[in-house]
């Protein structure tokens, strides 16, 4: 009995220890690995058959005007198995192939994931470069998957679906662009000072009213409190002189735009320097600068 149990330990125990020893090997095995590059002038690996050899043509002829130009560099890669960590593997993917030109990281990676047509997995993955993270950013990249791929493949033309994407970033890297008209929009802070200084112009044009109001009144009570002494009073009216009606205005601007002294101290931040000055530089193939993954 106690024999039995030994030798019942001693199964568990090695069980154990293969158990240990081939799970890194099935890991490995998961992640598949990163597939050679294409040559001579290709940049379209499709495995899974979907383009045409007129839309692979088309591919790598826009492909060969945005990288003469300098614009940018794309690829077009189709696999059944992309791991389980597609964003590591496209990134992974994006490096090893070196993607966009050297100091300006301007790379494109269309990735389609197949996973043997699971709805679950199968996606779109898109990496770009810090070059481009400006033009196409991730709500770009998502968006342009969404409008232009999915529809083709509902209608069963995955193919026509990729030469889409790819003619719409040509259309957005290198083709100009009709101008947009922008719309000028008044700031808020011009629209309120216009209305302070209408406010302001009414209140002063009232009091001048006003004041030019009780200066009469006290005349005519003065004519009658004296009416045998107009020469004297004349006297009085050219010792004190009337205030234009300019003079009373400027006096209610300086009161409210001139600041008091004494109390006005300088920002702390007013002669910093912004602090994201930065000097980098980057090869091809960098990647980082965004991506998007869009399930179909």
């Amino acid at each position: 009995m106690q024999k039995r149990a030994l030798l019942f330990l001693l199964f568990l125990g090695m069980s154990f220890w293969v158990v240990l020893a081939v799970q890194p090997v099935l890991a490995q095995e998961s992640e598949p690995a990163i597939p050679p590059a294409p040559t001579g002038g290709n940049v379209v690996l499709d495995t899974l058959g979907w383009l045409s050899t007129a839309q692979i043509e088309e591919i790598n002829e826009i492909n060969r005007k945005l990288d003469t130009a300098g614009v940018a560099q794309i690829a077009i890669v189709t696999l059944d198995n992309c791991g389980d960590d597609k964003q590591k593997f496209r990134n992974d993917l994006f490096r090893a192939w070196g993607i966009g030109h050297p100091n300006d990281n301007d790379g494109l990676l269309i990735l389609a994931c197949w996973y043997g047509g699971d709805v679950n997995r199968r996606s779109i993955e898109q990496e770009t470069g810090y070059g481009l993270e400006g033009i196409l950013p991730d709500v770009l990249t998502a968006r342009v998957s969404t409008e232009k791929f999915i529809p083709e493949f509902e209608a069963g033309r995955p193919g026509s679906g990729i030469m889409a994407m790819v003619r719409e970033y040509n259309r957005l890297l290198f083709v100009p662009s009709e101008p947009v008209p922008v719309k000028v929009e008044t700031p808020d802070s011009l629209v309120f000072l216009f209305g302070l200084c209408v406010f302001i112009v009414i209140v002063a044009s009232l009091i001048s009213l006003f004041l030019r109001f009780i200066r009469r009144t006290q005349e005519a009570e003065d004519e009658q409190s004296f009416p045998l002494q107009p020469q004297k009073t004349r006297a009085l009216k050219q010792k004190t002189p009337k205030k234009k009606w300019w003079q009373v205005l400027l006096e209610i601007l300086q009161t409210f735009l001139v600041p008091s002294d004494g109390n006005s101290q300088d920002s702390p931040f007013s002669n910093q320097g912004s602090g994201h000055e930065k000097d980098a530089t980057h090869r091809g193939g960098d990647s980082g600068g965004g991506g998007s993954s869009t399930r179909f």
